[in-house]
């Protein structure tokens, strides 16, 4: 199973990247909120894998961090949760936000995540609470961080735009609710790269600010 990869970003997408490991291209999908913190296209950057193997396919998940790792391993446990649904959790909400949500069984984060409505939402608050301890060993580790290197350029205010409409669509958001955020943030931001507007378009449509 391939649990690690180091090489460099041959492409960047909505969804992930395609990292070049020595001569290989490995499809990698990541929360938007990884792919946020990566270089730009020809920079070097190191992943956490998550492996996930069917009978007519098999798929990569990649991680800046071994406790979003842990994070999605645990939330594809769920019942009805797919990577789908816990990629789209852990690129709105932190490792911290998700512990305290279960912590407190409280379902007002959870509800924030596009296509999660309440009743989901308590489901999955339910069945977590067995595995808090699970989540809160994954949380204690703090030698994760990577060093980076290239840093994060401008894409151009059309291409940026449209990577934003790509990933929030791939997040479950309705056209309808990120058309209205994202003509503000045109008017308001027409030079900013991706990682900046995907930041700004999910603190509009989730009401969570995230630091950056």
């Amino acid at each position: 199973m391939i649990e690690f990869l180091r090489g460099k970003i041959l492409k960047k997408m909505p969804v992930g990247v395609v990292l070049d490991v020595n001569g290989v291209g490995y499809g990698v999908d990541m929360p938007v909120s990884d792919l946020c913190e990566l270089g730009s296209e020809g920079s070097e950057c190191e992943v956490w894998v998550f492996t996930r193997v069917r009978e007519d396919a098999l798929k990569l998940y990649g991680f800046l961090q071994t406790k979003s790792r842990r994070a999605f391993e645990i939330l594809l446990a769920v019942n009805g949760v797919g990577p789908k649904v816990a990629l789209a959790i852990l690129s709105t909400l932190t490792v911290e936000q998700l512990h305290g949500s279960i912590g407190e069984q409280s379902t007002a984060a959870l509800e924030t995540v596009p296509g999660i409505g309440r009743r989901t939402a308590e489901k999955i608050l339910l069945e977590l609470k067995n595995r808090l301890t699970h989540l809160r060993s994954s949380e204690a580790n703090i030698s994760e961080g990577f060093a980076l290197t290239g840093g994060v350029e401008s894409q151009g205010g059309g291409e940026a735009f449209g990577d934003v409409m790509s990933a929030l669509e791939n997040l479950g958001f309705k056209r309808k609710d990120y058309t209205r955020v994202l003509a503000s943030l045109l008017k308001s931001h027409p030079d900013r790269n991706f990682e900046v507007l995907i930041r700004l378009a999910l603190a509009e449509l989730t009401g969570t600010a995230k630091g950056h």
